[in-house]
């Protein structure tokens, strides 16, 4: 095996240094992976705005650091819907998975508060959210919205995806009893 050449060496260096000083870094906003993620998660509409305005590409970025997650899939995860809505209007992938296969409409599902989930969930679905869709773990977002007791979301779900079929309807049970 040939060694590399010297100049990819230096040029690795620096970028190396970089990230061991992120990472030893306790400013946490200094961990995000890009600007638009940090606005997702602090849900700063504002700076979600600047963000995009300076750098477009960074919609659907989403890095191997971070499992994959996009600032849409962190904006659903942290309930944070005005983001969620501008990042969608602005053309982001509604369907956009993470390494394990999850989407925003799942992490819009597991959210705790139900009335945000509906929200996000309206918004992902009427920009094409695929209601069916399953992870890895094999859960999509009607299981996940049943396993959080979020009845209204699972009736949601449920219309939005009718011939999908999950634990509730398998064993006809009420979503609440899972």
């Amino acid at each position: 095996m040939r060694a590399p050449p010297p100049l990819l060496l230096l040029l690795a260096l620096p970028l190396a240094a970089a990230q061991m000083a992120v990472n030893d870094v306790p400013d946490e906003r200094l961990k995000y992976l890009t600007e638009l993620h940090r606005a997702a998660v602090e849900g700063d509409e504002a700076l979600a705005r600047a963000a995009l305005a300076a750098d477009p590409l960074s919609i659907n970025f989403a890095g191997a650091d971070h499992h994959w997650v996009s600032p849409l899939y962190a904006a659903a995860e942290h309930g944070n819907v005005s983001v969620l809505r501008l990042l969608l209007e602005a053309g982001a992938d509604a369907s956009q998975e993470t390494a394990d296969g999850s989407t925003p409409l799942l992490a819009a599902a597991n959210f705790e508060e139900e009335e945000v989930a509906m929200a996000m969930a309206r918004l992902l679905l009427a920009a094409g959210a695929d209601p069916a869709h399953r992870n890895q773990q094999r859960y999509n977002a009607k299981k996940v919205a049943a396993e959080r007791g979020h009845t209204q979301l699972y009736r949601l779900l449920r219309e939005a995806a009718p011939g999908v079929v999950d634990g509730a309807a398998r064993r006809n049970r009420n979503p609440k009893e899972l």
